[in-house]
């Protein structure tokens, strides 16, 4: 009976502290939930910013492709 006495004493404890944790302020919960709300703005400008840059990439690389090559005589300087 000893080795159950100890875990059911831990348990009563952890019961006991959690009233005390859900009693927590409004004012927390709602600085939390602005907090989270900024960080999803952040992320989606972000996000914005990323997709923007590949899109600029991408139309980048389509007109250096479609660009015809030049083969022959001086193809490897710039064309005046």
């Amino acid at each position: 009976m000893r080795p159950l006495a100890l875990p059911l004493s831990a348990l009563g404890l952890c019961c006991a502290a959690l009233p005390a944790l859900a009693q927590s302020p409004t004012s927390d919960l709602n600085r939390i939930n602005d907090s989270l709300i900024r960080q999803q703005e952040n992320r989606t400008i972000q996000q914005q910013q990323i997709g923007d840059s590949n899109l600029s990439r991408m139309q980048n690389q389509r007109q250096i492709q479609d660009q015809p090559v030049r083969t022959g005589p001086g193809a490897g300087y710039p064309v005046r």
